[in-house]
């Protein structure tokens, strides 16, 4: 949880959190700001002290929705400190960090989280230290501060969790009613004009049903069919047809862009019926699916039921 930030920071011996980027990319800048779009924004948390939000002055309005005191880069202009290091980006971007640094008062440790280039961001931690000997500065492998800040939720998180669920079941049960309103000629569906169905047409559909519910698919959503859907990540084909008895893989994580939340939900199924073999391999993984279901504890390691499940798979050879 957000509350649990102050304590993390302690267990880190960190003075200091900076998180930069914007909200569309930066998961971490997300989570911090409630889903409000900024760009180019940059949060700053002390050990000590309530955060500040530096943000454009363009979405100043989206940055005081997020509840922080907001400061604007207008009190920073890049264009001045580009005048003062004859145009160099890299030195005026570090200097204009380092001086919000020196006006909030911050020394010590200092965590750099958010997201952007690798290399941009080596040549600019590097610099922004050495102009700056009064903090350290400080990466983490993952999980990091945020990881671990996420694994527990409050009231809000979990409401703004089960909103992206609702929404999204909602675009699922559209994408059925969608094919089911078709007919179906020998084994293919087929459209008013009788031309088949098409992969390509329901990811069509998917599209408009997620802008309606002001959601949107960072990442391609997967339906493919047949043999595509048993090859991992398979897109699918958007020219190929839908069938009767082929099995349909449909996996979609959208992202709720009121509240920054995502739903991913994966389900497999058929059009029409399913051949034996398939419908065996489906009580198969029900059977397994319901004992884990029914022996879950709290507290237990993820990998114990993975394990559980592979071997499960194994004795049917």
């Amino acid at each position: 949880m957000k509350s649990n930030i102050p304590k993390l920071m302690q267990e880190r011996q960190l003075d200091a959190i900076v998180v930069q980027g914007d909200t569309d990319t930066s998961s971490d800048l997300a989570y911090l700001t409630g889903g409000v779009h900024l760009e180019g924004a940059l949060y700053l948390q002390r050990q000590e002290g309530d955060p500040v939000l530096f943000s454009s002055p363009i979405e100043r309005e989206n940055a005081a929705e997020t509840g922080y005191p907001v400061r604007l880069w207008s009190e920073y202009s890049i264009i001045d400190y580009l005048k003062a290091h004859d145009n160099d980006r890299l030195a005026a971007t570090v200097a204009r960090l380092s001086d919000v640094l020196r006006d909030q008062d911050v020394a010590g440790r200092v965590g750099f989280y958010g997201y952007a280039d690798r290399g941009f961001s080596y040549l600019f931690l590097n610099e922004l230290a050495a102009a700056n000997p009064q903090i350290e500065v400080v990466g983490e492998m993952l999980p990091n501060l945020f990881n671990v800040a996420r694994q527990t939720k409050d009231a809000a998180e979990l409401a703004a969790m089960r909103r992206a669920g609702r929404l999204t079941t909602e675009v699922i049960d559209s994408v059925f009613a969608f094919i089911q309103a078709h007919d179906v000629r020998d084994d293919m569906i087929v459209k008013a004009d009788g031309d088949p169905l098409t992969i390509g047409d329901v990811k069509t559909h998917i599209r408009l049903e997620v802008a309606k519910r002001n959601l949107e698919e960072v990442h391609e959503n997967i339906f493919s069919q047949g043999r595509d859907a048993g090859v991992p990540h398979n897109r699918g084909r958007y020219d190929m047809p839908l069938r009767l008895g082929q099995s349909i893989i449909f996996d979609i994580f959208p992202r709720d862009r009121t509240t920054g939340y995502f739903h991913d939900i994966t389900r497999t199924f058929f059009l029409g019926y399913a051949p034996d073999d398939q419908a065996q391999r489906w009580r198969q993984v029900k059977i397994i699916f319901d004992e884990l279901l029914a022996t879950m504890t709290v507290g237990e390691r993820c990998s114990h039921y993975q394990h559980v499940t592979c071997d499960y798979f194994e004795a049917l050879g």
